[in-house]
């Protein structure tokens, strides 16, 4: 039985889990208490709760759509398929915009040669629990008018100036996913303090249909699964199955959108608590990281913008070259020790999704190097010191 960490993940005990079925078995008000806990955490009133991160971003991008005949939708060319998968889904125009290889977020000079009187909304992504500047993008964004939607999907309890990310915008977004600050399996969150907004996102997200009964089955069988295999000592197993694909990036736009479920929001609640202490804990891991490694000349570390506190889901690491990368990747795998690749390669090469990009020809020659370069490493609560240094020594050589 060899020790395995996953790349990234939130523990659910089992208590957790009974907690999630007694809601939805008994109808209690699960729901209404989950949704005050996140309202009262991030301070602000308009909370809408959905079956995903997609689903969530998807309602938001909906209904600023309401607003203007603007078509167009910027975001990084490195991100998540997910976020791809959305847009896309939304049947909006993209503009991709290169990335800043020191800060992981916009490339600021890009950034402000694609705004203009066509851009509906600007998308910055909390990429790994850093934080996005925010004061410069907001102020290119608003300079044409558009909307600025935060993509915290990554990235709740992380601030900026003292705020929640995802509450400084027009709207923001976290996922509940799996491999997020906390779970519930499945889920998203829509928080937005421009009321105009939220009471159009609140008249669409109520005719969502529910959750239907397979899927809570399945989505109650995929939680008693995390719940067991998250553990070092068995995550080997499913890391051992490629046909389970995990860490996998998957671009489907054809994905649907429900309501919150009873089962969600009483797993919620019991996690929700522990959001703070999660991200405390990933903190003291990602600064014992930095301390070790801030000096090596193997690596360089991503700056952290003024202003901010990430929560570093993951802990995000520059190598010198591919073949370095890959090396460093090797080892730290054999090893058992949680390493990931993250995205194979810029969202301009989704074959399927370049019919929606206004400017796949840009190039995007730093999203393009930071596929080749990038590593991270996990910070969750079942890392523990003795994997960190092994990290360290690993990425040293």
């Amino acid at each position: 039985m060899k020790r395995t960490l996953s790349p990234s993940g939130a523990p659910v005990k089992f208590r957790d889990l009974f907690c999630g079925l007694k809601a939805e078995l008994f109808n209690d008000d699960s729901i209404r208490i989950f949704k005050k806990q996140v309202a009262d955490y991030f301070g602000c009133n308009n909370i809408f709760l959905l079956s995903s991160g997609k689903a969530a971003l998807f309602q938001i991008l909906k209904a600023i759509s309401s607003f203007s005949d603007r078509k167009d939708i910027i975001i990084p060319a490195y991100s998540s398929f997910c976020l791809a998968s959305t847009v896309a889904a939304s049947g909006l125009s993209v503009k991709l915009c290169d990335v800043d290889l020191k800060y992981l977020d916009f490339d600021l000079e890009h950034l402000s040669r694609l705004v203009d009187e066509k851009t509906l909304a600007v998308i910055p992504v909390h990429l790994f629990g850093l934080v996005a500047r925010l004061d410069e993008i907001s102020e290119i964004t608003r300079s044409k008018g558009a909307f600025l939607i935060e993509d915290a999907a990554q990235a709740a309890g992380a601030e900026y100036n003292g705020q929640c990310v995802g509450t400084i915008g027009d709207a923001g977004i976290y996922s509940l996913g799996r491999g997020k600050s906390i779970s519930t399996v499945h889920g998203g969150i829509i928080v937005s303090k421009k009321n105009d907004l939220a009471n159009v996102i609140a008249e669409n997200v109520r005719k969502l249909p529910f959750t239907k009964v397979p899927n809570k089955f399945s989505m109650l069988f995929t939680a008693f699964a995390i719940t067991f295999f998250l553990r070092p000592e068995f995550y080997f197993i499913p890391n051992s199955l490629p046909f389970l694909k995990l860490g996998a990036n998957i671009y489907a736009p054809d994905f649907k959108s429900f309501s919150f479920s009873k089962l969600q929001a009483g797993i919620g609640k019991k996690n929700f608590i522990k959001l703070d202490s999660y991200n405390m804990q990933r903190m003291k891991n990602a600064r014992l990281l930095s301390k070790s490694l801030i000096n090596t000349n193997k690596v360089a570390l991503p700056q952290i913008a003024k202003k901010t506190q990430p929560c570093f889901i993951r802990f995000p690491v520059i190598c010198m070259d591919s073949k370095s990368r890959d090396r460093k990747f090797y080892e730290l795998n054999k090893a058992g020790l949680g390493i990931s690749k993250n995205f194979p390669f810029p969202l301009s090469k989704i074959k399927e999704f370049k019919k929606y990009i206004v400017n796949s020809n840009d190039g995007f020659p730093n999203s393009k190097k930071l596929c080749e370069i990038l590593l991270t490493l996990p910070t969750h609560p079942f890392v523990k010191k003795k994997d960190l240094m092994n990290m360290v020594e690993i990425i040293s050589l």
